[in-house]
């Protein structure tokens, strides 16, 4: 959540219990995902390697029903190998 508003909450009301929205939960997952698919995609271009995870961001972010064909074949592919974005991205999926 967005650290401002949980401030002001908890000046206001400081006995309050704050519960997250699952909304808020699987945005910040989403957002870890997306931040290690970067750094990989940024470590395997200085290794010449770059075109592995090339058009592979909402593959990774996307719900699995509404994933295009062709996103799931690339999913299909990725999913075979030994890298951080794949497995962020099952972490993410089986919380």
């Amino acid at each position: 959540m967005w650290k401002p508003y949980l401030k002001v909450i908890n000046k206001k009301i400081p006995e309050v219990l704050h519960i997250l929205d699952r909304f808020y939960i699987v945005a910040h997952l989403k957002k870890k995902v997306d931040e290690v698919r970067k750094t990989e995609v940024r470590r395997l271009k200085d290794e010449g390697c770059d075109e592995i995870l090339k058009h592979s961001k909402y593959c990774f972010l996307k719900k699995e029903e509404n994933l295009t064909n062709k996103q799931r074949l690339k999913l299909d592919v990725l999913m075979q190998y030994n890298l951080k974005s794949v497995r962020a991205y099952l972490l993410k999926e089986r919380f």
